[in-house]
């Protein structure tokens, strides 16, 4: 009877401890919910609602209830189409349908009599304002993320172009880990609507990305080629979104789709193509001295060799991430995108040599 009672007092135990792992990552995904009418506005009950993701070539099918409403829940970020099929009415098409990490996109649909040669197409908006939750937030695409300009290479950069987001840091050179080349704690110091910056949380794919100890360093800083989007929730979020107080920076990586592709590129950055700061040109010009920046830094992926023939000034414990590696040589910087190095990711390994 005892050893009846233990076993149950660990089956518990082991049933507790995997609730508490699955419900510690968010959720990244999102729903789409609505309801089908007719002409008059009626409810249209057990119509067919097929939901295809554009990019991954799969289809959700659900079927409307008895007050016409229908729900697909769990549908990764992407594009998608809704195809509405009901007896007595032509069939509906909703192309480009894009629906972003946490979304609950409402989406009403109105069928017309017809029959099954007759189709009524709809092309979708883009969703300026959320009319559908309470709570304010912003998003950063993945061309976004790439494209403008960041001086390290940092998401965390564009952050702060959020309303209510302000930073404390004291300088726009990030760095990755959870110290930075001078041996102090490479603090985030970023505060949303005013509140502490230990008060957010960052998450990345749905996992915790903050460091439990200070509450002020990331663990992984993923390479902005690597990013989907991220969304920033200021303020009202929902409750599937707690632990935090704050703000939450929830980033989604890129993930596959129904067709092979990848990507090459070379991030080249040098003071040839810079413009010279207002006082130091004046300075310069009135000393005799060039008109040019004095620092000169360049950003590409390295090959082996440079990597392994490239002594660094850095300590290679402070670069290590999961998101991205940096190697300094001198004035000159090199950065690693983990995402793709020959197909392979990308670490720095101790003695400072590339590892694949």
């Amino acid at each position: 009877m005892r050893h009846r009672s233990y076993s149950y007092c660990v089956a518990g135990l082991m049933l507790c401890l995997l609730f508490a792992i699955c419900s510690s990552a968010q959720n990244i995904t999102a729903d789409i919910r609505g309801i089908v009418h007719d002409p008059s506005g009626a409810v249209v009950p057990n119509a067919t609602v097929a939901i295809t993701d554009m990019d991954r070539n799969t289809t959700r099918t659900v079927i409307t209830g008895g007050d016409g409403a229908y729900n697909a829940t769990s549908l990764p970020i992407g594009r998608y189409k809704i195809a509405v099929t009901a007896s007595g009415f032509a069939p509906y098409n909703a192309d480009n349908v894009v629906l972003n990490v946490n979304d609950h996109r409402v989406i009403d649909i109105r069928l017309k009599l017809g029959t099954q040669g007759q189709t009524v197409n709809v092309q979708e908006a883009p969703v300026q304002v959320d009319l559908d939750t309470p709570q304010a937030a912003g998003l950063i695409n993945g061309t976004q993320i790439r494209e403008l300009s960041v001086l390290s290479r940092n998401f965390i950069q564009l952050v702060t172009l959020q309303p209510g987001v302000t930073s404390d840091m004291a300088t726009d050179q990030l760095f990755v880990g959870i110290s930075n080349p001078t041996g102090f704690s490479n603090q985030i110091n970023i505060s949303v609507n005013g509140n502490r910056p230990t008060q957010n949380n960052w998450l990345i794919d749905g996992a915790d990305n903050f460091d439990r100890g200070a509450n002020l360093t990331l663990l992984n800083y993923p390479s902005v080629d690597s990013i989907a989007e991220f969304k920033v929730l200021r303020n009202n979020y929902l409750p599937e979104h707690g632990r935090s107080s704050a703000g939450e920076i929830s980033v989604v990586t890129r993930s596959g789709t129904n067709q092979f592709h990848g990507s090459a590129y070379e991030f080249f950055r040098n003071d040839k193509l810079n413009a010279n700061e207002y006082f130091r040109k004046g300075t310069q010009i009135s000393t005799g001295k060039p008109n040019k920046p004095e620092i000169a830094t360049q950003q590409r992926p390295p090959t082996c060799a440079e990597c392994a023939n490239t002594p660094q000034s850095v300590p290679p414990s402070s670069k290590q991430g999961a998101g991205s590696s940096e190697v300094f040589r001198g004035r000159t910087s090199c950065a690693v995108s983990s995402a793709l190095v020959f197909g392979r990711r990308a670490f720095l390994a101790p003695g400072g040599r590339l590892a694949l």
